[in-house]
């Protein structure tokens, strides 16, 4: 497992950079680093999915692909990113 350490998190690339040798595509900006730290954390620390009300910046059809992107660019594997809505069961059967 890899460890949690403070330059992993500090050097993750889902603020603006050069994101697959194209410096204009961007996955958060510096306003929104805290979101963009929240993915990285989940990532390093193996987190199979992510589950945020968060459209804006974490749970955004453009910005998934992105993020799993640069988590396969880093040698991650890829976190499942989902609204509440998608995860919870509201089927009231018991079983």
């Amino acid at each position: 497992r890899k460890g949690f350490e403070k330059n992993k998190i500090t050097d993750w690339k889902f603020l603006p950079s050069e994101f697959s040798g194209n410096p204009t595509v961007t996955v958060v900006t510096p306003k929104s680093s805290e979101d963009a730290l929240h993915v990285a954390i989940a990532t390093v620390t193996q987190c199979n999915l992510i589950i945020s009300w968060n459209f804006k910046h974490i749970v955004h059809f453009d910005k998934i692909p992105k993020y799993n992107a640069v988590n396969t660019l880093n040698g991650y594997g890829q976190i499942g990113i989902y609204s509440p809505l998608e995860v919870i069961n509201y089927d009231n059967e018991d079983s």
